[in-house]
């Protein structure tokens, strides 16, 4: 997989188109599954790192040597290498990525999911992040399926369908595991620091005493809290949520009213984006 100096897709998809380069037209023959010795070498050679180490900036996968993270821009692919983006519904690939997919990867204007030529759409402009997921689920199955392809996902949801990293990468923790998914650097980066914090979370969590109803209520009883405020796991908080929250203890939650887009622009929604 060959990346050349561009700084956009859209630069990509005009420079083939101009040049009619046939870099992305399908491989003519279909690559063989590899075979168990294979699928043992992928996993030794991409063996997680230990903690503290520098992982490697290229991985190993069916003895081409590969990116660890998918490249910023794309202009060429390998015969078994498949460009994954976000597309919308309908299959109108007609900017961004998904232009570059169907000028160079073999994407068909109408068709809004799934594999076509060299590239994999996935929906992402129907609506909120839940239904994104499914589709997402639906690709790493394929991907589970598909060991003789390589899968370069790009950052999808987060150009024209307005989605944040930190709203898409979550939706990829599964494929952290799948040898031939390569995922954005941003991607791996958040679904590891989500992993490190569940783990410390859990520590915590074990180490934490428990304190049951009847001693919350005892200290209540003792004058610790008072009328208008109770006391839950040894701490002293309030009856009712106050009128105004700025901050938060390490085991308090914010609930916020959202629409169904999660656009927290405004109110309650915009202090959850903004603080919490």
């Amino acid at each position: 997989m060959e990346s050349k100096s561009f700084s956009t897709y859209e630069q990509v998809a005009d420079a083939n188109k101009d040049n009619n380069t046939t870099t992305g037209s399908p491989a003519a023959t279909t690559p063989q599954v590899p075979q168990p010795q294979a699928v043992a070498r992928n996993k030794a050679n991409n063996a997680p790192v230990a903690a503290g180490t520098k992982r490697p900036s290229a991985r190993v996968y069916n003895g081409v040597t590969r990116p660890q993270y998918t490249p910023d821009i794309i202009s060429s692919l390998k015969k078994d290498e498949i460009f994954v983006f976000g597309s919308n519904p309908l299959g109108h690939h007609a900017a961004g990525a998904a232009r570059t997919a169907r000028v160079n990867f073999g994407a068909r204007w109408g068709q809004g999911v799934g594999l076509q030529g060299k590239s994999y759409a996935i929906p992402t402009m129907q609506g909120d992040v839940d239904t994104i997921k499914p589709h997402v689920d639906r690709f790493i199955g394929f991907a589970k399926a598909h060991a003789a392809m390589f899968f370069y996902v790009t950052p999808i949801g987060c150009g024209r369908a307005g989605f944040r990293e930190r709203d898409i990468a979550p939706l990829f923790r599964d494929a952290l595991e799948v040898d031939n998914i390569c995922l954005p650097q941003s991607f791996v980066d958040l679904l590891k620091k989500d992993v490190a914090r569940n783990k410390e979370i859990g520590i915590k969590d074990r180490r934490r005493p428990r304190i049951s109803e009847s001693k919350n209520d005892a200290l209540a009883a003792a004058g610790i809290g008072g009328p208008s405020a109770r006391v839950y796991n040894g701490i002293s908080r309030p009856r009712y949520t106050p009128g105004a929250i700025s901050s938060l203890k390490k085991d308090e939650i914010f609930v916020f009213g959202s629409n169904p887009r999660g656009y927290h622009a405004g109110g309650a929604a915009r202090i959850a984006r903004v603080r919490f």
